[in-house]
């Protein structure tokens, strides 16, 4: 609703995710859908991201990765994007949290946490607005 474009990027095959996405009724928020056997490499490679901005033509450094696993926040942090880990899911954030190469920028209970840290903030060069992620630190 806010006009952020939303990619999925897993490690699973990419057909395998495209059809998940479609039986949850999901398949239409998505801009993108990489899998693990969409590029050559796969996360923790910072790739997928890279990739995954190139085609949105943003700055990666404009882009948030929410995950589950250690893979994601690696990645992330190769990548040069904001991580936010989730308490839920397949990884065990809490512990991954105590390690300074897996700890995510922030770490939520629940996804729309992801939006109250949004800020609106207008682009200097057009009149259209846009929006940065609030660091915790």
């Amino acid at each position: 609703s806010l006009g952020i474009p939303l990619v999925v990027i897993t490690n699973k095959n990419e057909i395998l995710a495209a059809e998940l996405l479609k039986q949850l009724n999901l398949d239409g928020y998505f801009s993108l859908v990489l899998g693990g056997d969409s590029l050559t490499e796969k996360k923790p490679s910072p790739l997928p991201l890279q990739h995954a901005a190139e085609v949105l033509g943003i700055d990666v450094a404009n882009m948030l990765m929410v995950g589950d696993s250690k893979n994601d926040i690696i990645a992330a942090k190769a990548a040069g994007c904001f991580s936010v880990g989730v308490t839920f899911g397949y990884g065990d954030m809490t512990l991954l949290s105590q390690d300074k190469a897996t700890k995510p920028d922030l770490l939520i209970r629940a996804l729309p946490e992801i939006y109250e840290n949004l800020q609106p903030q207008k682009n200097k060069d057009e009149e259209e607005f846009g929006f940065i992620f609030r660091r915790p630190f």
